[in-house]
């Protein structure tokens, strides 16, 4: 486990090293690589989410060095994230190195995969015994304990953290802020992520997670103050811009709200579908029908497959609403079943068809 891999991924010797392998892949030949090197490989593939590209340098590795630590880790790991837990556990448990830390931790994340937390635990603790206690696999611990949604046992690996580091360690007061954050105990987080900036006032990741629990307090000026952050440190910080754009139409201040978005969808077309839906909800606001009507439409002939459904139902129950009011019920039950479609249980939409239906 490298102490600083993306530093490592950076370097000159591993940028050639990874062309040779890519190299020979392409051009369909077959060279010697050392078993750590094509570990490595693996890893960074793994680390960028090429899956198969991770296997394929894997598999190529471990028909070099059958029995090599490093590779049947990466394969693991790999299987792992393919979601094929009984794969990636058969393989683990082939690597007899069992003093290895990474070989108790990745045999752990496995554990976990399957809720096995007592286990997962064990395995966790004795990989951290015999790394001769290493802070880079007690974050690496703690952060799989979070994703898995194990916050108490995630805890207890931060209190032993605090006890060899100082409590202003950046890597470890993220962890234990986003640990408040993940279970909503957000007076703690704020605090946390506010040690942080003590310390890097010019991150903007703490600046954003203070953003995002504000806004979930409805504390909209608040919020907009740390997007604003943000902007000063990263003036191409887009979702920065959204969201202070956001503070702003639910600070009930349409006309800047709509002149932010109208901005940022100059500037990014490939967002057409949200950005003109907030244009067109900001005129719905400043009753100008016609002008959102344009927007609105705009937004729903820009849908594609990364919309979700709740993004569409939303577009399609403002549409109903503004063709309620502009006494159109045809338009107005065509986009209510629309939404419903997505949702039959929608209540809201459910009360739009009584409306429709009685609109003087």
């Amino acid at each position: 486990m490298r102490e600083d891999n993306q530093t490592y991924y950076d370097s000159p010797e591993f940028k050639e090293l990874l062309r040779s392998f890519e190299e020979m892949i392409d051009n369909d030949r077959a060279i010697y690589f050392d078993g750590s090197d094509i570990a490595d490989i693996a890893d960074y593939y793994t680390m960028n989410m090429e899956l198969d590209k991770s296997e394929i340098a894997s598999d190529y590795g471990l028909r070099l060095h059958p029995d090599n630590s490093d590779i049947l880790i990466a394969k693991a790991n790999n299987l792992l994230l393919k979601g094929k837990k009984e794969e990636a556990r058969s393989i683990a448990s082939n690597i007899s190195d069992n003093d290895n830390q990474e070989v108790l931790y990745i045999k752990g994340v496995i554990e976990l995969a399957y809720s096995n937390i007592e286990l997962a635990n064990n395995l966790f603790s004795k990989a951290f015994t015999n790394s001769n206690s290493d802070l880079d696999l007690l974050s690496d611990i703690t952060i799989q304990l979070m994703d898995n949604r194990y916050y108490e046992q995630a805890q207890k690996w931060l209190d032993i953290a605090f006890k060899s580091v100082n409590r202003t360690d950046n890597n470890f007061c993220e962890i234990q802020a986003d640990l408040y954050f993940e279970t909503k105990q957000y007076d703690s987080a704020i605090e946390w992520y506010n040690k942080m900036l003590d310390t890097f006032p010019y991150d903007t990741y703490p600046w954003e997670q203070l953003g995002r629990i504000y806004f979930e307090r409805e504390e909209y000026i608040k919020a907009k103050e740390c997007y604003e952050y943000i902007e000063a440190i990263d003036g191409e910080n887009f979702t920065a811009s959204l969201m202070k754009a956001d503070c702003y139409i639910n600070l009930q201040d349409y006309d800047t709200a709509l002149e932010k978005y109208k901005t940022l969808l100059d500037k990014n077309e490939n967002m057409a579908s949200v950005l003109s839906f907030c244009c067109g909800k900001c005129y719905y606001y400043l009753k100008e029908p016609d002008k959102a009507l344009e927007y609105l439409k705009r937004s729903e002939e820009c849908l594609d497959i990364d919309d979700t459904e709740n993004f569409r139902i939303e577009l399609y129950t403002l549409l109903a609403k503004l063709y309620i009011n502009l006494y159109n019920e045809e338009n107005a039950l065509k986009y209510i079943y629309m939404g419903l479609s997505l949702d039959p249980d929608n209540k809201e939409l459910e009360l739009l068809i009584y409306l429709t239906k009685h609109k003087q």
